[in-house]
């Protein structure tokens, strides 16, 4: 389990910076993100879900971590609500996917604990 309390609201991989913020409207928002890097080691079917508690979570994958340029995101969505989602993609091998965990809301408050899981088949 994991927690966005305490986190930045700047997107990083701890050595670079995505830019932009969030990918819905146009980013900026206060409220906190974090970031994964996944490298699986073939490819395949990788299913991520994300369970949250907290209000307007949302879920983020990218094929690049400091490019902002949305043709570098493979899935965006954010809920109104505590929820889950989950998507599943077609994945290489040996190729790293950036899993971001946040809020589209411009809010502060939206924050909390999650469960992150990633399947590959």
């Amino acid at each position: 389990m994991g927690t966005t309390v305490g986190a930045s609201n700047k997107i990083t991989a701890g050595y670079a910076v995505l830019g932009g913020g969030d990918c819905q409207n146009g980013g900026g928002f206060t409220s906190p993100d974090l970031i994964f890097a996944v490298t699986p080691s073939s490819g395949g079917m990788l299913s991520v879900t994300l369970d949250t508690g907290y209000p307007n979570p949302l879920l983020q994958i990218r094929t690049k971590a400091c490019n902002a340029d949305s043709s570098d995101e493979l899935y965006c969505n954010g809920l109104g609500q505590a929820g889950s989602q989950t998507s599943t993609l077609n994945v290489s091998g040996n190729t790293t996917y950036f899993i971001i965990v946040g809020s589209w809301q411009n809010n502060a408050s939206n924050q909390g604990t999650f469960t992150l899981t990633l399947s590959l088949t």
